[in-house]
């Protein structure tokens, strides 16, 4: 018995090694340079200076804050829409938590396979701003990234959120599932599985 759980166990390590290839993991910090990798939407990018993200468990949206003591957010989300959908959502307020409501100012500007607009942000407790950028990526995904920031740093963070979009890349998804790409035969190869 302590030999099946042992086998499990490095088993457990060989397989979590096996999966690291810098795929987004819930709950994981992500450092400035950090890659940011969702091979099941083809997006990779890279956490700019002075920002620190993470995937909260059991959330879709991948959120950037940045360091120290300073409020501010940047969000990335992938949803499998066309642009002229999203900017059909975009044109309704928008919940970002119970208080925080983002409205579209205006209307976006389309350009290729982009879509960017500006936002007014209400529920905050100093004057927030807000800017998205939607990039079609090809395949049937759409990423979003959006900055919400205080009106005083906006200039600061807009140049942030700038790196964010320069390192963007989009291509076709690989897998479908953490365990798409994974040969399990070879894995099981000369190994007993008990229950």
């Amino acid at each position: 018995m302590k030999k099946a759980l042992f086998i499990f166990l490095i088993s457990s390590m060989i397989l979590d090694q096996g999966f690291a290839q810098d795929r987004l993991k819930p709950g994981a910090i992500y450092e400035p340079g950090d890659v940011i990798y969702a091979p099941m939407v083809g997006y990779k990018g890279v956490v700019p200076d002075g920002w620190f993200g993470t995937l909260p468990q059991g959330e879709e949206v991948f959120l950037l804050m940045p360091l120290g003591n300073k409020t501010g957010y940047m969000f990335i989300n992938a949803n499998e829409l066309t642009l002229s959908e999203l900017e059909e959502q975009w044109h309704e307020k928008l919940q970002v938590t119970d208080k925080v409501a983002i409205t579209l100012k205006g209307k976006p500007k389309v350009s290729g396979n982009q879509m960017t607009g500006d936002f007014e942000v209400t529920g905050t407790d100093e004057p927030y701003k807000g800017y998205a950028l939607a990039i079609d990526g090809g395949h049937g995904w759409i990423v979003t990234l959006a900055l919400l920031s205080p009106v005083d740093a906006f200039d600061t963070y807009k140049k942030n959120f700038d790196e964010l979009v320069a390192s963007s890349q989009m291509s076709e998804p690989t897998i479908g599932s953490i365990y798409g790409d994974f040969d399990w035969a070879e894995f099981l190869k000369n190994k007993y599985l008990m229950s």
